[in-house]
């Protein structure tokens, strides 16, 4: 099953991994063709407010 399948199933339109390091390049390679972002966790805050802007848009 290919990680795209896991979105529809979770009904997700937006997949991601946090973490508080930084990402191997065998990780980003693989973030960029499951279509995944990688995240530091202090980008958290940002997200969660542009969650709630579009949601309130």
């Amino acid at each position: 099953m290919t990680f795209s399948r896991h979105l529809g199933y979770y009904e997700a339109n937006f997949a991601a991994v946090v973490s508080n390091q930084s990402y191997t390049p065998a990780a980003k390679l693989l973030a960029t063709k499951l279509q995944v972002a990688l995240l530091h966790h202090s980008q958290l805050n940002s997200l969660l407010k542009e969650c709630n802007a579009l949601k309130g848009a």
